[in-house]
């Protein structure tokens, strides 16, 4: 049976019990980790640049190659199918597409410098890079070639369960728009200088922000649903568990470092569960926010905080 939070939401013993993690020696640093939000492929990059592609399903790894990425921003990417995989860099390689599965180089755009955040599109086979200070790219994913510019906007996140977007703007406020009517927009209020993440549920957008709130807002007219507010943290994760029907996070305390997986409420915005862990600094969230995968390589279940496989990034 699943260990059961106190009142207060959290999972106790987790620091204190030993568990599967510990019974394994350090690992070497992962310094990135990107997986899609229904795939079971992920993919992970060294301090050597070299990039791991592993299946959550066996717990095998699928391929491993040398690439172009570097420390900085978020500049690693997999597609969906777990076919493509994206990795950026800040100057000399731009951004550059390998397949999965052999490490293959298929292209690499050297103008595409100063890449801040990097991943692919959902409805349509391209690849999606912020630049930085600059025009939000969109190019096919195939090819390379370029298929759309967007001005003053950070980066997007697509909806895995409908048509809408959601775009962080340079100023102003951020915008929820619907790639099946472009002419409607949502205006999302902005409460800090940049969004640290943001996911869709079926009805909603969440936002968190640095150093400010993290919200829950509905995509069909930005209504807000609640605010979470504690100083002194943010959430530098979010994700939808659509097994529990919540919002899931990894909690930042700024002043100590303390890590923490946050879950809430769906509906009220209430914490119903906090798992402190120590190896958050690096992870994603992967198969429907159901579990974490850290940088230690540890596949850990939001729901109980149980580390359910690992992955051999050593």
């Amino acid at each position: 049976m699943a260990t059961q939070p106190d009142s207060l939401g959290v999972v106790p013993g987790k620091r204190d019990s030993k568990s599967l993690e510990d019974t394994f020696p350090p690992l070497p640093s992962v310094r990135e980790i990107a997986a899609g939000y229904d795939s079971p492929v992920v993919a992970a990059v060294g301090v050597n640049d070299k990039v791991t592609v592993w299946d959550l399903n066996s717990g095998k790894r699928v391929s491993e190659f040398e690439s172009s990425w570097d420390i900085g921003g978020q500049r690693l990417a997999i597609s969906e199918d777990g076919k493509l995989c994206a990795v950026g860099a800040y100057q000399r390689y731009g951004v550059s597409v390998y397949g999965s599965s052999k490490g293959e180089l298929l292209w690499r755009r050297t103008d595409l410098k100063k890449v801040q955040k990097l991943k692919f599109g959902r409805r349509r086979n391209a690849v999606l890079a912020g630049i930085d200070q600059r025009a939000f790219r969109i190019v096919d994913a195939r090819s390379g070639s370029d298929l759309e510019t967007l001005r003053g906007i950070e980066t997007v996140w697509e909806s895995p369960f409908g048509s809408h977007v959601f775009k962080e703007r340079r100023s102003g406020n951020h915008i929820v728009s619907d790639s099946d009517d472009p002419k409607k927009n949502i205006n999302i209020e902005r409460t800090s200088f940049g969004v640290l993440d943001a996911c869709f549920t079926p009805e909603h957008i969440a936002v968190s922000e640095a150093g400010a709130a993290t919200s829950l807002y509905t995509v069909r007219d930005g209504r807000p649903v609640w605010k979470y507010s504690e100083r002194g943290n943010h959430n530098t994760r979010l994700a939808y568990c659509n097994r529990t029907r919540e919002i899931v996070g990894i909690n930042w305390r700024l002043k100590n470092g303390d890590q923490t997986i946050i879950a809430f409420d769906l509906g009220t915005g209430r914490i119903t569960r906090r798992i402190p862990r120590e190896d958050l600094a690096i992870a994603s969230f992967a198969l429907k926010g159901s579990c974490v995968v850290t940088w230690h390589g540890n596949v850990v279940d939001v729901s109980s905080g149980e580390v359910i496989s690992r992955l051999d990034f050593g």
